[in-house]
């Protein structure tokens, strides 16, 4: 930090990962101050026990805005980072759609200047700025790792982290943690440990399923499909001692027949489902999404049914229903990137999604049939801390099982090896996931 009077801070932002920045093409862009100081306002409102009366500006739209002013500039002109397929980025699809204006990222360090006439406020700013950025991330898919500062000369040691991050998200649960081996992995594998805890993943392409089952004698088939891990922790969860059991959307819809009856490896089967929710809303909610129409065929383009989902608010006219309507939710899960190490940490679910009803369409059922969010009773007490432990120990054994199948088919064939497609490299070169529960030994 520097003092250039008493009424004025300078800080200097290190960049982590790529701001995705709406005006990128810009010369020195960089973190704006309109997107920075109302979360440090509402972080400071959080944290402050007592915010004195004079600290505070007149209440804009009923929100609290703090007596300070903010600037953020760059001295470096800017190098646009390249987003999407082909980079190290492709969790990204911000730029797939035809007639998209493209996106890209900027990474570059910048000065922040807090002026303020409040010395208190000044003094409590510089107190809590450090632990601001750590918990914080900005521009476009923050819970994804992007747009990831943190402030030079403040403590950012891994112990550190790690608490600030638990204390600010968890209610005594646990961070989590991994470091590639290639900093050009860090977003791959993001992307694959999100998708395996939401949504889970098939690792076959081509319709080839799987590329080779039986290496050495031994059967990888299952790891080809990976369930969603969300689906199968809500079929084991306790509560009150007992399973709970409970189903998901996506059995629903197929028995519903809002979507085709396929298994994993893309033939027809029987699915019953009693007791459904619609569990993947709590870890956010989309518009819509795809699944396979029919078993793949190698060479032939994969033909896919939309499912559209709304939500349908209860209310007793148009106004107080469109009252009740939720926006948008972020998912619970943040990834946050510091020195080349991701950690991530899952957040109670927004109160506000428990027990709402959606409507799920497609071309098979025009007419949206209706399913429910689970209510919070529910689920198990200790929900959020307890499906992310669950999620860490199952991630590390299925990378561990991927990465041993993918060594054995190098020894044993190794032209299938020489074979495999850049998602399956991205997945043999996974690094584990350390659960940080307490101080551990600098490296």
């Amino acid at each position: 930090m520097t003092n250039y009077n008493k009424f004025q801070n300078t800080y200097k932002l290190t960049p982590h990962s790529p701001l995705i920045h709406f005006q990128w093409d810009s010369d020195y862009a960089t973190l704006r101050a309109t997107e920075v100081k109302p979360k440090l306002d509402r972080y400071i409102v959080k944290h402050c026990r007592e915010i004195p009366k004079q600290w505070k500006k007149d209440n804009i739209n009923g929100k609290i805005s703090l007596n300070y002013k903010m600037r953020i500039v760059t001295d470096e002109n800017n190098k646009p980072i390249d987003l999407g397929r082909n980079t190290p980025y492709d969790i990204f699809y911000g730029n797939m759609g035809e007639n998209t204006p493209i996106k890209k990222g900027v990474m570059n360090k910048s000065t922040l200047t807090i002026t303020c006439f409040h010395a208190d406020l000044l003094k409590y700013i510089d107190e809590i700025i450090g632990d601001f950025f750590i918990v914080t991330n900005f521009g476009t898919m923050q819970s994804k790792g992007f747009g990831s500062f943190t402030v030079d000369g403040k403590e950012n040691s891994i112990n550190h982290i790690y608490d600030v991050l638990r204390k600010e998200y968890t209610s005594g649960g646990y961070c989590y943690c991994f470091k590639p081996k290639d900093k050009n992995l860090i977003f791959n594998q993001i992307k694959m440990v999100y998708s395996l805890i939401k949504s889970g993943h098939n690792l076959s392409r081509d319709g080839k399923y799987p590329r080779n089952n039986i290496v050495n004698e031994k059967d990888y088939s299952s790891l080809y499909y990976h369930r969603s891990l969300l689906y199968q922790y809500v079929r084991i969860m306790e509560k009150n001692d007992k399973a709970v059991n409970m189903g998901n959307e996506k059995a629903w819809m197929k028995q519903k027949g809002i979507v085709p009856k396929l298994n994993a490896s893309g033939y027809y089967v029987e699915q019953n489902d009693n007791y459904s929710r619609y569990v993947r809303a709590l870890l956010g909610i989309g518009e819509r999404i795809e699944y396979l129409k029919e078993k793949p065929a190698k060479g032939k383009k994969i033909k896919k049914e939309t499912v559209t989902i709304t939500e349908q608010p209860e209310g007793k006219d148009e106004k107080e229903k469109k009252a009740k309507k939720i926006e948008r939710l972020n998912s619970p899960i943040l990834f946050k990137v510091i020195n080349d190490r991701v950690y991530f940490v899952g957040c109670e679910p927004n109160e506000n999604i428990y027990g709402k009803r959606f409507s799920f369409a497609s071309s098979m059922k025009r007419r949206g049939m209706t399913l429910c969010v689970p209510q919070k009773g529910e689920l198990s007490d200790n929900f959020m801390n307890e499906f992310m432990e669950y999620c860490a120990k199952e991630l590390n054994k299925y990378f561990k099982e991927v990465r041993e199948y993918f060594d054995a088919l190098k020894l044993y064939n190794s032209n299938e090896y020489l074979n495999l497609s850049k998602y399956e490299q991205d997945f043999r070169n996974t690094a584990n996931i350390t659960i940080l529960r307490g101080k551990i030994k600098s490296e």
